[in-house]
């Protein structure tokens, strides 16, 4: 936002194609694709609500393109339409489809169960079908069923220990917030950790004490936290600050904390400064900060049964280090195991998952199919389904 009279300049949202509406939303895309809408106040020239995720209306990729008129009709551009599909990728690189005889597309997010037996992954569609839910696979080529069925967005689900339950996120609630439901459906799903923030990440710690989440959805506001599942009534900041800390995740043994930060981009020492990188603190203590990345890092996974911590770094290369053994936390040198740029990324999350030998990952990899020529799409009365997402009050 600029104010012309002063000059001043101020950040209302990380994104691009920032559009405002005559309905009184700002509607802007980010790096993912994904189209978002907030209710946005002319007189105070903020925006009045929390933003709301609209869906995949734009394809995901560079150079989106978007137009809205006064009356309400949408216009956008496509590209070249994409297949994301779940494939196994070895650590040379060699990727297989997971089930060649039923392949699993247009999924955003995977996680394998702890005893490498099950799959559950996040659809996402567009708007007005069904926008965001959770499917269960049985490997190696069992059935792939819906496991969530209410709500606009279930996403990002993490397993309990025993492989029997699924943690995830839901927006049935008044708040996007923590729900657990069997895999066997003999419980209907309830939720687990309800915070007036909104949480877009959970999972538990390997003791089974802690649930340790991330909270907030706008810039500088993504972060990191603790709180046990006996006992506490306030969680515990872990990786908290004015910039982000998304993606956490917790060692096997429960001693480390490994998480992605952007606070580096005001370094004036770090070679890689503006990037996000990949950082490590001890769990529960957090009294240290360890950077792990060379140039760039995001989505870090530890290894399960291997004393490894995986990520991609900057040039999008999927590597892994060393964690070597002692008190204080320390890795070798960071390993190039094969380009991950074929396949799906995601900043605030991990969009890929790792077996518990190590030797095979479980990605989404995205190639391009149909017509390579771009459309113009109308859509008429856009506003009414914007109101019906986004109310103003």
């Amino acid at each position: 936002m600029v104010d012309f009279s002063t000059g001043q300049i101020r950040v209302l949202v990380e994104g691009e194609l920032g559009r405002y509406a005559e309905s009184g939303h700002l509607i802007y895309v980010r790096e993912n694709g994904e189209l978002m809408a907030a209710p946005f106040d002319q007189h105070q020239l903020d925006l009045s609500g929390p933003a709301v995720l609209l869906g995949d209306q734009l394809p995901a990729g560079t150079d989106p393109d978007l137009a809205l008129s006064k009356t309400g009709r949408l216009l956008y551009a496509t590209r070249p339409s994409r297949t994301l599909e779940v494939v196994g990728v070895d650590r040379d690189g060699t990727w297989t489809p997971v089930d060649p005889d039923h392949p699993m597309r247009g999924i955003r997010y995977v996680t394998l169960s702890p005893d490498n037996k099950k799959l559950a992954v996040t659809t996402w569609s567009r708007p007005p079908s069904d926008d965001g839910h959770i499917w269960i696979k049985i490997l190696p080529r069992g059935p792939f069923s819906r496991f969530t069925f209410e709500g606009i967005v279930n996403m990002r689900p993490s397993w309990s220990l025993d492989s029997r339950s699924v943690l995830f996120i839901s927006d049935r609630g008044e708040n996007r917030d923590v729900w657990t439901k069997r895999v066997d459906g003999t419980r209907e799903a309830e939720v687990l950790l309800d915070d007036l923030a909104a949480i877009d990440e959970a999972f538990y710690s390997s003791s089974g004490e802690w649930i340790l989440h991330r909270r907030g959805m706008e810039a500088g506001e993504r972060d990191i936290f603790a709180i046990r599942v006996n006992g506490d009534t306030a969680a515990t900041p872990l990786a908290a600050s004015n910039f982000d800390e998304v993606a956490p995740a917790l060692s096997a043994d429960g001693r480390w904390l490994a998480y992605v930060s952007n606070h580096a981009r005001e370094s004036k020492v770090h070679a890689s400064a503006g990037q996000p990188n990949v950082y490590v603190r001890p769990f529960p203590a957090v009294d240290t900060e360890t950077l792990v990345s060379v140039n760039g890092g995001t989505e870090p996974i530890w290894g399960r049964n291997r004393a490894e911590l995986y990520y991609r770094n900057g040039a999008g290369e999927m590597v892994v280090v060393e964690v070597l053994p002692g008190e204080e936390f320390a890795t070798g040198p960071e390993q190039v195991l094969f380009s991950a740029t074929a396949y799906r990324s995601d900043f605030y999350h991990a969009a890929y998952d790792v077996s518990a030998d190590g030797e095979r990952f479980v990605m989404i990899r995205i190639s391009d199919s149909g017509s390579l020529d771009e459309e113009l799409i109308a859509v008429e009365n856009w506003f009414e389904e914007l109101n019906r997402l986004v109310p103003i009050d």
